[in-house]
């Protein structure tokens, strides 16, 4: 799926280089779009640390980790254009996920619990705006992250249940590609590296760092004093618009 989605964003690009195809000039000029996007990402595998009982041997809590189980939500942000090629978004979104396996030393354990997480986020993607119906783009993002989790007992028997949320600072690395359906909406592929400030969750502190791949769309709101377009007229016939592909 990855390697599919470098070679969208590869082929966006060499479109965006070549002469040819139609000015999207008109569809950029809108400033104001709203846009929504469904996830799915794979969370990296986190270092834990346990706030342990007294009676639980430090060796049983150190050199562990997490793995998580693939895991999906959804983005939904209003953006606008404040540079021919700068954009600036205010993004809010939502992400559940569960764990799969916990590491040690001395072997695997299965895991089980699930977590969630909603986030607001401030983002700046730069578009490379050309003459084709592409537009790849690349920018990040920083904000705040609420994780809130409900974990089953260790299999390994150093922890028990546990539940908990924090506020937690966040960031993601944004990428991809618009494809201009006509001149208000686009269709977007985008990749992200999201990840976050470890949360407490219950006794346990989590790290969450994730590959994210996004499919959406993208509508631009009409201006409120959009600009005229010119026509062309020839002699003996009634002028005509010109068409923007």
């Amino acid at each position: 799926m990855l390697r599919s989605f470098l070679m969208t964003v590869l082929c966006g690009f060499l479109l965006a280089a070549s002469p040819a195809g139609a000015n999207n000039r008109e569809r950029y000029d809108a400033r104001d779009y709203f846009k929504v996007s469904g996830l799915a990402f794979q969370p990296r595998d986190s270092d834990i640390g346990i706030q342990p009982n007294p009676s639980t041997p430090l060796s049983s809590i150190l050199n562990r980790e997490f793995s998580f189980d693939p895991g999906y939500g959804f983005t939904a942000a209003y953006g606008f254009r404040s540079h021919r090629h700068l954009n600036t978004e205010l993004e809010f979104s939502g992400r559940w996920w569960g764990l799969d396996e916990l590491k040690t030393p001395t072997g695997n354990f299965p895991a089980s619990g699930n977590l969630h997480q909603f986030s607001f986020m401030l983002n700046i993607p730069w578009m490379f705006h050309n003459r084709t119906r592409w537009t790849p783009y690349l920018g990040g993002g920083l904000g705040m992250a609420w994780t809130k989790g409900e974990l089953d007992p260790l299999a390994d028997g150093s922890a028990g249940s546990s539940m908990g949320e924090q506020l937690t600072l966040a960031y993601q690395i944004l990428a991809g590609v618009n494809y201009a359906i006509n001149r208000k909406f686009e269709f977007l592929l985008g990749y992200r590296f999201y990840g976050m400030v470890d949360a407490q969750v219950g006794i346990l502190q989590i790290q969450h760092r994730s590959h994210n791949v996004e499919v959406g769309i993208k509508w631009y709101l009409p201006e409120k004093n959009p600009k005229p377009q010119k026509t062309r007229r020839s002699k003996g016939k009634r002028g005509y618009r010109k068409s923007r592909y």
